[in-house]
């Protein structure tokens, strides 16, 4: 097998063994177009080199305390002890709190991030393997 055969064959390999590993990880993320709107009551607020870095809440003000990384685009002064926080939870994934309203973007952003970093690590030798073919 030559080369460029080799490097053709490789890189449809990668480029179907990433979307495979995206498509499952989409059905994995599913569940989350029906999730629940809920109430969290904010018992602690860490900051970390003065910034507001991890929230500790409590799900409709009771149970056990989740550390959770806070919203984007709300004011650190809104994010208080004892304010509410509004959170969306899935039935089907329950350790998973949403500050965000969950949509389709959203799975689709984060079903991508494993399957670039896999595409990343799979193009590397094939990178190589054309750079000593080519030039």
């Amino acid at each position: 097998m030559e080369e460029t055969n080799f490097l053709f064959y490789y890189l449809l390999t990668s480029a179907l063994i990433t979307s495979l590993i995206f498509f499952i990880r989409i059905y994995q993320l599913s569940p989350l177009k029906i999730a629940e709107k809920s109430n969290a009551v904010i018992v602690s607020n860490h900051h970390l080199n003065g910034m507001l870095s991890e929230l500790g809440i409590k799900i409709k003000g009771t149970g056990p305390v989740m550390h959770i990384p806070p919203p984007d685009y709300v004011a650190d002064e809104l994010l208080l002890p004892e304010a509410n926080l509004d959170i969306w939870l899935s039935p089907a994934i329950p350790g998973l709190v949403l500050t965000n309203p969950p949509s389709s973007r959203v799975i689709f952003l984060t079903a991508l991030k494993p399957c670039s970093i896999f595409l990343f690590i799979l193009l590397m030798p094939a990178a190589l393997i054309a750079k000593g073919i080519y030039f």
